[in-house]
């Protein structure tokens, strides 16, 4: 028999002889970006939602998902990249981004000019390697100039004497990063060196010594 109605199912005669009704129409369509009804007389009917409408595909690594022309439309690609370079950064379908440390001695950067050979201690951190900024030692002083040679018309001529040994080299400085630009000698400015301002002392007075034997 028949109600008229075709969203209450097929309908049949009981007993009694009356129309009865059958299981109602399932019209849902499984698409998230479709409005699903039924109407009575044409049975289910399927009409797009408004476009921008959110929506999801199951899968999370493709962005936030909206609704385009009755079709749920992947939004943009995860970016996983959580900018640490001792772990492995991936994107899963089901749980989106997911990160696992990088096995230990894996090579890294930990940002310092002043370290080379980082490396990954396995459990996502950056260990520091050798200092390659070790300070330079100074550079020796230059020996003296020997005295002149001099002679009157009452004495024999007189050799000047041997000219000083030049100072030793100053030991290399400790060092520190300057400002991630590189490295420098910690405490170092522009300020004269000691072992310069005492180099020009011996200059001054082996010239006054000269001055007083002519």
């Amino acid at each position: 028999c028949s109600d008229g109605d075709l969203c209450n199912g097929e309908e049949t005669c009981d007993a009694t002889g009356a129309c009865v009704s059958g299981a109602p129409l399932d019209c849902d369509d499984q698409n998230p970006c479709t409005a699903d009804t039924c109407d009575a007389a044409g049975g289910c009917t399927y009409a797009d939602v408004a476009d921008g409408t959110a929506c999801a595909d199951a899968d999370a690594c493709n962005g936030e998902e909206t609704c385009q022309a009755g079709v749920c439309a992947a939004g943009a690609d995860l970016d996983c990249d959580d900018k640490n370079p001792c772990t492995d950064d991936a994107c899963d379908p089901a749980n989106g981004c997911e990160s696992v440390s990088a096995p230990p001695g894996t090579a890294c950067d930990d940002g310092d000019a002043c370290t080379e050979n980082d490396t990954c201690d396995g459990n996502g951190t950056c260990l520091a390697g050798a200092d390659s900024c070790g300070g330079a030692g100074g550079t020796g002083g230059t020996a003296g100039t020997g005295g002149g040679t001099t002679t009157t018309s009452t004495t024999t001529p007189s050799t000047g004497g041997q000219g000083g040994e030049g100072g030793q080299g100053g030991q290399g400085g400790d060092t520190i990063n300057d400002g991630g630009c590189g490295c420098r000698t910690a405490g170092s400015d522009d300020r004269p060196s000691l072992a310069w301002l005492a180099s020009l002392g011996l200059l001054a007075a082996f010239a006054r010594r000269r001055r007083r034997r002519r």
